[in-house]
């Protein structure tokens, strides 16, 4: 396999694939242990943390680069209909404002304070108006109008622990979106349950029995901060108890599913 290579090259190779192994031994137990001891403060509280410090979301380069190639081609087949979107965990605007360039009417909320903070700023430099809210984690801001569409931030929906929360979210924005109007989701895949899912699920669930904790569900990780790989049979059922009908799922670049409002 490595003839013709030299001798550091072939020790490279070769320790590299023992540290692999020896990463993921660790990584597993690890991740099992905090989310059999976490609750949803604690998720909440590493979650504000990772945005508060990745330079990545509140960049210039990264809020101004628009649409990745997997939502423009979901706005373009789903959307073009809208005249009024509502983004979802909006970020620092990078949604909000492709959208306005597309010359759509965008309104948008997100829970991290200071990105919400950088959104307003965003949209301003570039000469546009548009409302940006503060909400609540897991939860939407209080908007009385009703709009085309709704766009969820790029992953927002896979951070909201458990399902119960993730389909309340979907109930409350239901009712700022019309009838037939088009819904946008993205998220991590999960294709089937790989071992490593359910060893995770079932070392962390130990905790949380021995802590009396309700238990987590097979998906759940922490990467750094909490993010559930979704199925599609989740997705659409998820969906469904919050009246929305799936119309699209993809998960060939990146997970998304468009649904319609029922």
């Amino acid at each position: 396999m490595y003839r013709g290579y030299n001798i550091f090259t072939k020790i490279y190779y070769s320790t590299l694939k023992i540290v692999g192994i020896m990463q993921q031994a660790i990584q597993l137990p690890f991740e099992a242990f905090w989310l059999g001891i976490s609750n949803k403060e604690f998720l909440h509280d590493i979650d504000k943390y990772y945005y508060d410090i990745n330079p990545t979301y509140h960049s210039a380069e990264y809020n101004n680069q628009g649409f990745f190639e997997w939502e423009e081609k979901a706005v373009r087949e789903h959307f073009s209909e809208c005249r009024t979107i509502l983004v979802a965990g909006a970020g620092a605007g990078r949604e909000m404002l492709a959208l306005i360039e597309e010359g759509f009417e965008v309104c948008g909320f997100d829970c991290n304070e200071s990105l919400v903070n950088l959104a307003h700023k965003n949209i301003e430099e570039k000469g546009y108006s548009a409302k940006v809210f503060l909400s609540d984690r897991d939860d939407t801001a209080d908007i009385d109008e009703i709009f085309d569409g709704i766009i969820v931030g790029w992953a927002v929906y896979m951070h909201i622990p458990e399902r119960e929360s993730r389909v309340e979210f979907l109930k409350k924005i239901r009712r700022n979106i019309k009838t037939d109007g088009p819904l946008l989701l993205s998220f991590f895949v999960r294709k089937g349950n790989p071992k490593n899912f359910q060893l995770l699920t079932s070392m962390a669930n130990i905790i949380r029995k021995l802590l009396g904790k309700k238990k987590i569900d097979v998906g759940d990780r922490l990467a750094p901060n909490f993010i559930h790989y979704f199925t599609k049979d989740e997705i659409e059922k998820e969906l469904s108890c919050a009246r929305f009908s799936l119309v699209e799922f993809s998960a060939k670049q990146y997970g998304y599913a468009i649904a319609k409002a029922v």
